[in-house]
């Protein structure tokens, strides 16, 4: 005989919006040959989804064909957690939830044919972007060729003197023109075969799962519905795991150095089981898996073992009373929130204090899979003052940080960026929260305009005299920045450089360490006063004018008993 798992629910019932919801709370085993004829089945659809850092919120609308009566929805997946399942109706009320798991046979026939025809389709398409990938490398080569017959034409008419550098001049300015159009084109080529191996790798991956002979697990939902007047639509709320998303950021920094476009988008992970087709999709960075409450401190019990005692054999019982930790694995369910406004382009904000949630402007289609979906949730520029700075003694480069204020509608949650200047792909940073109105800095790369050395000028120590019985030593630095022709904001193409050192910081009151000496003066901002009194840090602004150079020289004293050794010292 076949089984099949119910869960039963408690019969209370909680009100929340002037609608009834039943909680689910009880699990038994029961046998799929019960009668279940009396069941009406009724259609669905997912229409609006929250989506949480590791989990999401499944709403489902239904219309009910009767006023009341038995009615179940079939095929909820099965990383829907069953205790989660919230249902409420319009017309009537709910007096009775059931869950049943059931076993689905894979896909078949019609669903078959669809995707054996879509994995064809892909192959071809992968087929003629392979021919395509191909003609563009043999016309590079057959470039690369053509110059070589081209150079060496050139060459032997040089040597017989009757070259026509007109003629030569205009070969190479039409090589120039043609080298770059049929590289782009290679290169271009080259990425629309590997999306195409992807499409291939994607369908033969879901044709292959349809055709296997095992099948998967889903949910059945039968829901108890009495009627109190009129027509009624049925909406069921419920968690599912293996769902989540994480923010990505591009930054791309104008040449001008005057603002920075950032573009905000959310990578949705969701390997559910059901899409999500045209639903209405809010982020939200709240967490519901770790629960409501935080943890407590407990009583914890301490002795001492005496091996010549028989107590002693109880230490392992009394050092293990403690309460066990609540479980918080049943709190899933977070309310709906009020509906807010938002831009008609990009995501709104709805800020509830503990949580940030953005509601996507349109109807976003999101399929279960095995890759994440990448979402646009808005754009904006943002006004940056742009600043060069150094630090000599772990680097050689000079790098670009750019100071912004936050003035999105959206707050900035932790997640990676792709930094670029101009149109120059320059590499990953890391951005932290930022709320709306915060300023925060944006990490823009290296300037290869810049160059930067770092050199030890003088190592000199002291020992002691007849009248004295400390050992010195004063180190020197010279660190110089030349400007090659840095991307500047200035119009003569000058640039300010902040180069910091640090002055280390002594655990030994007998160990002294100070600035010895500093051409130019350290800087006296308050900024700059801060860092050193807080961090230890030395800090001088260099103006570097355009392929031109500024050096930095200074010099640190450690003076020292004669009989103790420094350490820590870099």
């Amino acid at each position: 005989m076949n089984f099949t798992l119910k869960i039963q629910t408690n019969l209370s019932l909680a009100k929340r919006g002037g609608a009834l919801f039943m909680t689910v709370a009880v699990l038994s085993i029961c046998s799929s040959a019960q009668d279940t004829e009396a069941l009406i089945g009724i259609d669905s659809v997912v229409s609006d989804v929250t989506v949480y850092g590791e989990s999401a919120i499944v709403t489902r609308h239904a219309y009910l064909p009767a006023a009341e009566g038995q009615f179940r929805i079939s095929g909820l997946p099965s990383a829907m957690d069953p205790a989660s399942i919230r249902v409420r109706t319009t017309g009537g009320e709910v007096v009775g939830v059931d869950t049943r798991l059931q076993y689905a046979q894979a896909a078949t026939g019609a669903r078959v044919v669809e995707l054996e025809a879509a994995w064809k389709s892909a192959t071809r398409a992968w087929e003629h972007k392979t021919d395509a990938a191909q003609t563009a490398r043999d016309l590079v080569g057959y470039y690369d060729r053509l110059l070589v017959q081209e150079r060496e034409l050139f060459q032997s008419e040089l040597a017989a003197g009757s070259a026509d550098l007109q003629r030569w001049e205009e070969g190479v300015t039409f090589f120039e023109a043609e080298f770059k159009r049929v590289r782009d084109d290679s290169r271009v080529a080259g990425w629309e075969l590997e999306d195409a191996e992807q499409a291939v790798k994607a369908a033969r991956t879901a044709l292959s799962g349809a055709r296997t002979p095992s099948g998967a697990f889903t949910y059945d939902l039968e829901i108890d519905v009495v009627s109190r007047g009129g027509a009624s639509e049925l909406e069921v709320e419920y968690l599912v795991a293996q769902a989540g998303w994480t923010p990505l950021y591009d930054l791309r920094a104008e040449r001008q150095l005057k603002s920075v476009e950032l573009v905000y988008r959310a990578k949705v992970q969701q390997n559910t089981g059901e899409d999500w087709e045209d639903v209405n999709l809010m982020l939200s960075s709240a967490r519901p898996e770790l629960g409501s409450r935080g943890p407590e401190l407990e009583m914890t019990w301490i002795g001492l073992l005496d091996p010549s005692t028989e107590s002693s054999s109880r230490l392992p019982e009394i050092m293990a009373r403690s309460d066990s930790q609540n479980d918080l694995s049943s709190f899933w369910y977070l309310g709906k929130g009020e509906t807010g406004s938002w831009q008609p382009s990009f995501a709104g904000v709805l800020d509830s204090g503990l949580s940030v949630r953005f509601q996507l402007p349109r109807r976003e289609t999101v399929e279960s899979r095995e890759e994440p979906s990448t979402l646009l949730v808005g754009r904006t520029a943002l006004e940056v003052e742009v600043e060069h700075y150094a630090v000599p003694a772990l680097s050689e480069r000079v790098w670009l940080r750019g100071h912004a204020q936050n003035t999105s509608p959206w707050t900035l949650l932790p997640g990676v960026a792709s930094v670029y200047f101009g149109d120059d792909y320059i590499g990953h940073s890391a951005l932290g929260r930022v709320t709306v109105g915060e300023e925060f800095d944006l990490h823009l790369g290296a300037d290869p305009g810049l160059s930067l050395e770092r050199n030890l000028i003088e190592d000199q120590s002291k020992g002691p005299s007849l009248f004295r019985s400390t050992q010195s030593v004063v180190e020197s630095w010279r660190v110089r920045v030349t400007n090659h022709g840095s991307t500047s904001s200035a119009t003569d193409g000058s640039v300010n450089v902040i180069v910091q050192e640090a002055l280390p910081q002594s655990s030994d009151e007998r160990l002294k360490i100070e600035l010895e000496s500093s051409t130019p003066p350290l800087s006296t901002g308050e900024r700059w006063q801060r860092d050193r009194e807080e961090r230890g840090v030395l800090t001088w602004i260099l103006h570097v004018p355009k392929d031109g150079e500024a050096d930095l020289t200074w010099a640190r004293k450690l003076t020292h008993p004669e009989d103790l050794e420094v350490i820590g010292l870099r």
